[in-house]
């Protein structure tokens, strides 16, 4: 399972990803220059499955972020209609992003010795919350591949139907050399009258 998530709702090209085998959950996210515009290289981790004690998902709002997107964003207007369009665009562009930084969609990856954290845009609350419950699945396979009495048990069905079908296929070969039996022990009844 391998999937890609925008880290910000303004700068969509700058992508974070999130990989999942069955041995490793790996995380990358990029890098960037110039308040998050340009990107330049990435932080990558690989956390083994037996390293993540669980995974939770919310939503992050922080409203002094929000209120300062908003009022930067709102000034910025005014300078673009007041005739210093630069600057109102810089402005209405900061105003964006600093909001969109008061609304993320957060997954923490709970470890035995800490927590890994990616947050992206509340856009991607869906996609985020899908791979969540593929990181649970797996983390559920990998614990279930570790627990001696379910393999033993596991094993034990197995070799108890197995079993059950060699006892019935013997029945029918059995009831068919009984009708053999009779049907020769008839025969050989009816040649003596």
């Amino acid at each position: 399972m391998k999937d890609n998530f925008a880290t910000s709702l303004l700068y969509f090209w700058v992508k974070g990803e999130l990989e999942l085998d069955e041995h490793f959950l790996k995380i990358g996210l990029r890098n960037t220059i110039l308040w998050g515009l340009i990107p330049a290289g990435a932080n990558k981790s690989s956390i083994p499955l037996d390293n993540i004690s669980s995974v939770n998902s919310h939503a992050s709002y922080d409203l002094k972020k929000i209120i300062i997107g908003v009022i930067a964003f709102l000034i910025g207007f005014m300078f673009i209609f007041d005739g210093s369009f630069l600057l109102g665009l810089f402005l209405v562009i900061a105003g964006v992003n600093i909001f969109d930084s008061g609304i993320l969609t957060v997954l923490a990856v709970n470890l035995h010795t800490g927590t890994q954290v990616l947050s992206v845009p509340l856009f991607e609350k869906k996609r985020l919350n899908a791979f969540k419950e593929g990181i649970e699945e797996a983390i559920k396979r990998n614990m279930d591949s570790r627990n001696v009495a379910k393999a033993t048990e596991a094993q034990t069905e197995a070799r108890n139907k197995a079993t059950e079908e060699q006892t019935e296929a013997l029945k029918q070969d059995a009831a068919k050399q009984t009708e053999l039996l009779t049907s020769i022990a008839e025969s050989l009844a009816n040649k003596d009258k």
